[in-house]
């Protein structure tokens, strides 16, 4: 029976170490939304900012694209789709290989508001992570990539 216990007091310790990680995670977090003030980013939700930061990288892209990445579906996304073309910060451009399809792009404007963001972002992680070394944050941005790459979805 001693065998038992000391398998309990592993397996408490084992769950003890992943809620550490877990709460030292979702404390940082909470450090990043601190240092930016509130939950915009150049006054984008974090909805808006993350479509328009996906454009960025993906785009021009059909909105299926857009929407898949972003793990939403594509109806989910036309309203906010709608508005930010309204705000002159995207634009619907026809598909060239498809006709019937159209592509998502930012306009100009988009761009700007994207690079002030990008330098919100940056400054706001500047001030969470500068307690840490140089080789550390390397390290950290190593083994958060290794934990999202794990997660991704063509690994589940």
């Amino acid at each position: 029976m001693a065998g038992h216990g000391d398998q309990e007091a592993r397996d408490r310790a084992h769950d003890a170490e992943f809620g550490v990680l877990a709460d030292g995670m979702i404390s940082i977090v909470r450090l990043i939304g601190a240092a930016s003030g509130r939950s915009e980013i150049a006054g984008l939700s974090n909805a808006r900012y993350h479509l328009l930061h996906t454009v960025v990288h993906a785009g021009p892209a059909r909105m299926g694209v857009i929407a898949k990445r972003l793990g939403y579906s594509p109806r989910t996304l036309t309203p906010m789709v709608d508005a930010l073309e309204a705000e002159g910060l995207l634009r619907r451009e026809l598909d060239p290989t498809d006709r019937r399809a159209q592509l998502l792009a930012l306009t100009d404007s988009g761009y700007e508001l994207m690079h002030r963001a990008h330098d919100q972002r940056i400054a706001m992680a500047a001030d969470v992570f500068a307690p840490l070394q140089p080789e550390d944050r390397v390290t950290l941005s190593r083994l958060l990539d290794k934990i999202l790459r794990a997660q991704a979805p063509e690994n589940t």
